[in-house]
């Protein structure tokens, strides 16, 4: 199962961010000038749109410079990145109740509601649901860059197959072939890893499930000299000319109308593989499945 070449041109390829990086973060920062409205010490603005208090003696955010500081980026990241997860969480509930309730209405009064009401309210329903999961993406999203990363030997054999397993639950009717090389083990942070495969093998499982013989292949081969693990399905593709964008939140390279999502899970994907140091890009074709190629070292 093993094969070897150089990577193509035409793959998507993410890199880990490294601190080189960081004064481009922080082109879209900037002071408020004094005399501007809402100036005053202490008050920095992001894209002109809000603005953070720091206490009046804090240390300079802008390095000599005059730009603002890795350290600074990193902090405000980190700041955002709690936020969501905390927002995402209290968000939650709600929909839940939303969900609740209609199921209520249907279940007890649905043979009685004219049949545009109750059209209606299953609509609400898949509203609700499609929001839940977002809610729920965003938390894993930004859950994956809190606390440390925790190494130890994973399989990522058995945890492919018992994540296959509880999605199959959720679509009893649906059969797929998973093969999965023997002996896939490597230092990891068994929670992150998966919520790697949770992302891939999710992605196989939803973008073959127009294919009549869907096939989802765990495996590892070698290139540029190293081992790289891959997953990969036989389903709908896509067309590499989009490829640069495959990793970024939201975005999506098919319609709602096409496959269901919420355009989270390659983003947590690239995030995971990041923070263990790694790389991870794709290879597809339209109508000729996707094989998706990753490190964690």
């Amino acid at each position: 199962m093993t094969e070897s070449g150089k990577t193509p041109r035409a793959a998507a390829e993410i890199h880990a961010i490294g601190p080189q990086d960081a004064e481009h973060a922080g082109a879209g920062l900037k002071s408020i000038p004094a005399g501007e409205p809402g100036a005053r010490p202490g008050r920095v603005a992001a894209n002109d749109k809000c603005a953070q208090d720091v206490p009046d003696d804090a240390e300079d955010p802008l390095d000599g410079d005059g730009r603002i500081s890795a350290r600074r980026i990193a902090e405000a990241l980190e700041d955002a990145e709690t936020f969501t997860h905390a927002a995402s969480q209290d968000l939650r509930a709600p929909m839940r109740q939303v969900r609740g309730y209609v199921s209520l209405i249907l279940s007890g009064f649905g043979d009685k509601l004219p049949e545009e009401a109750a059209h209606m309210l299953r609509r609400i329903d898949g509203v609700a649901h499609r929001m839940d999961s977002l809610l729920r993406g965003l938390i894993n999203l930004s859950g994956v860059s809190r606390g440390s990363v925790k190494f130890a030997w994973c399989d990522l054999g058995a945890i492919s197959a018992s994540v296959l397993e509880r999605i199959e639950q959720s679509s009893p009717a649906r059969k797929v072939t998973l093969r999965v090389e023997p002996g896939l083990r490597v230092r990891a942070d068994a929670r992150l890893v998966r919520l790697l495969l949770e992302a891939l093998v999710g992605n196989a499982w939803k973008f073959s499930a127009k294919v009549q013989d869907p096939v989802i292949e765990i495996g590892r081969t070698e290139r540029e000299g190293r081992s790289w693990f891959f997953v990969r399905d036989n389903g709908a593709g896509f067309d590499m000319q989009h490829a640069d964008r495959l990793f970024e939140p939201f975005h999506r390279l098919h319609s709602q109308s096409e496959f269901d999502g919420v355009g989270l899970g390659l983003a947590t994907a690239h995030r995971i593989v990041e923070r263990h140091g790694g790389r991870i890009w794709a290879e597809s074709g339209v109508g000729k499945g996707t094989r998706f190629y990753f490190t964690l070292d």
